[in-house]
C-alpha cells in the first residue's frame, strides 16, 4: 500500500476522520483542540478574563457557557461541557466569505448575526484559523473600547 505524504498543515487539519481516510491524511499525533487549550489561548490576551454569567439559566447548555471578555465586553464564548463550537465577533465584511469557505462557520448562536459567527470545532475549520478568528474577535472588541481602556491594554 502506498503511503500518502502528509500535507504541511496536517497538524492544523480539522477534516472529519471519514474524509481524512479518503484523501490519505490520517494523522497519528494530532492533538485536537480541547477546552483547556482553548481557554488558555483566550485568556492569553491582555486584559482578557472569563465568567459564567448564565448559571441560573433554565437550559443546561446555556448554564455551561464560558464567556471571555475584555473590559466587560464579550469577544468569545463556548460551552465548557460539550465544547462543540465557539461564538466570536467578526468583521461583517468577512462573515459571508468565511461561511462560504468553511462548513464549520455558521450564523451565530443567540447573537447578532451581522457581527457574530459560530465556529464549530469538529468541522473543517483548522485550529490555527480558529485561533486567528478568536484573536481578530479580541482585537475588534478591544478597538471598540473607550480611549482610556484601550490605552490601558497597550501598556506593558
Amino acid at each position: 500500500m502506498t503511503a500518502f505524504p502528509q500535507p504541511p498543515n496536517a497538524a492544523a487539519c480539522r477534516t472529519p476522520e471519514k474524509h481524512r481516510k479518503n484523501i490519505g491524511i490520517i494523522p497519528t499525533s494530532i492533538k485536537p483542540m480541547n477546552i483547556e487549550d482553548f481557554r488558555t489561548y483566550c485568556l492569553s490576551f491582555k486584559g482578557a478574563y472569563e465568567k459564567m454569567p448564565f448559571e441560573k439559566a433554565t437550559s443546561a447548555y446555556d448554564r455551561n457557557l464560558l464567556v471571555f471578555c475584555v473590559a466587560e465586553k464579550w469577544f468569545c464564548f463556548v460551552n465548557v461541557e460539550t465544547f462543540d463550537f465557539c461564538n466570536i465577533k467578526c468583521a461583517p465584511d468577512r462573515i459571508v466569505d468565511l461561511q462560504e469557505r468553511y462548513e464549520g462557520v455558521t450564523p451565530a448562536y443567540h447573537m447578532n448575526k451581522k457581527h457574530w459567527i459560530s465556529v464549530h470545532f469538529d468541522k473543517d475549520v483548522p485550529d490555527r484559523t480558529i485561533e486567528d478568528l478568536v484573536k481578530q474577535s479580541y482585537d475588534l472588541v478591544a478597538a471598540s473600547l473607550p480611549k482610556k481602556e484601550r490605552a490601558a491594554l497597550q501598556t506593558p
